[in-house]
């Protein structure tokens, strides 16, 4: 019975880890534009060579509304060659948004 219950166990624990997917890559950078409508961020990344990438923000988590300037991390997935971000937090406007609360 302990044998079924572990097997039972492990068949679960692959599957819910095959369920979650991988994990985000996370990038830091300066908003260079965001256009509201085409959903689109463009970000200069922090670290060398600051590559300048263009994330899709359709379906992502967002707090404040990124500003040119402005200091953002970003969860995304790469897939087919477009950059589709998860969450993009405002690191520069975060405290823009615990003085609402």
């Amino acid at each position: 019975m302990k044998i079924a219950k572990l097997k039972l166990s492990l068949i679960f624990g692959i599957l819910l880890f095959l369920a979650c997917g991988e994990a985000p890559l996370v990038i830091q950078g300066t908003v260079v534009a965001y256009d509201e409508n085409s959903h689109q961020l463009v970000v200069k990344d922090e670290l060398p060579p600051q590559d300048i990438l263009v994330f899709s923000l359709e379906n992502a988590e967002m707090g404040a509304t990124p500003m040119e300037g402005d200091t953002v991390r970003i969860a995304y997935h790469q897939s087919e060659g477009t950059l589709k971000a998860v969450r993009v937090m405002d690191i520069t406007r975060q405290s823009e948004l615990k003085k609402g609360h």
